[in-house]
């Protein structure tokens, strides 16, 4: 008689962990020894799918290429035999992990803040930003200004008169990005205190003051 090949099913689709345009899959074979291909489809709806293009394997796992940064992206895999497809997995959601952003700069300081602005990422996906500050471009401190997805912030707490290091990474469910090349902007400096006068001669008047912070570049006296 002819013989027939039952179609295999596919369970335990899992993901791993991506890249910006990258998704590792791994799932647990069908029982039977004819699988031949899996089907990997993916989608950013859940309803329009996508075939991921790949060289026949019976292996149980792959990393899909070619996706976009910063998206929520939907996946489902299908074992394949001499008697067909079989049926698709329940489908697995999994983000693509975000660029940096771009374009950060800093704006007019006080003595104890500094606004920051940058340039979102591509993707719709971005959950909020991380802002870290430094005084030495290495030693970094993470500022608190709970999830947002603005594109701009004021540090706060900051000293006065100090060069300061600024660096922005973006965030979504993937995962955290790159950070951006650090930028340095110098807080506003404080009035000097402590002035006073000493001895002065017929046509001179001595003066000394007090300043905190050190990137005071010259004063000026009136």
């Amino acid at each position: 008689g002819v013989q027939t090949c039952a179609l295999p099913i596919s369970t335990a689709l899992t993901a791993g962990t991506s890249t910006t345009t990258t998704m590792p899959l791994s799932w647990t074979a069908p029982s039977g020894t004819a699988t031949s291909d899996y089907t990997i489809q993916y989608s950013t709806d859940n309803t329009t799918w996508s075939t991921w293009t790949h060289t026949a394997s019976t292996a149980t796992s792959q990393t899909v290429t070619g996706l976009a940064s910063n998206t929520l992206y939907y996946f489902r895999v299908a074992a394949v035999n001499a008697g067909g497809t079989g049926a698709y997995t329940s489908s697995i959601s999994s983000t693509t992990l975000p660029a940096a952003p771009t374009a950060l700069t800093a704006g007019t300081s006080t003595t104890t803040t500094m606004p920051l602005s940058w340039t979102a990422p591509s993707g719709t996906a971005t959950s909020d930003y991380i802002i870290q500050y430094s005084t030495d471009n290495t030693n970094w401190t993470t500022f608190a200004d709970g999830t947002s997805t603005t594109t701009s912030t004021t540090v706060t707490g900051l000293a006065s008169n100090t060069l300061y290091y600024f660096r922005v990474a973006t965030v979504n469910a993937g995962g955290t990005s790159a950070y951006t090349s650090s930028i340095s902007s110098t807080t506003l400096p404080a009035a000097p205190t402590a002035l006073t006068a000493g001895t002065p001669t017929t046509t001179t008047m001595p003066l000394s003051w007090t300043i905190s912070g050190s990137a005071t570049t010259d004063y000026i006296i009136q």
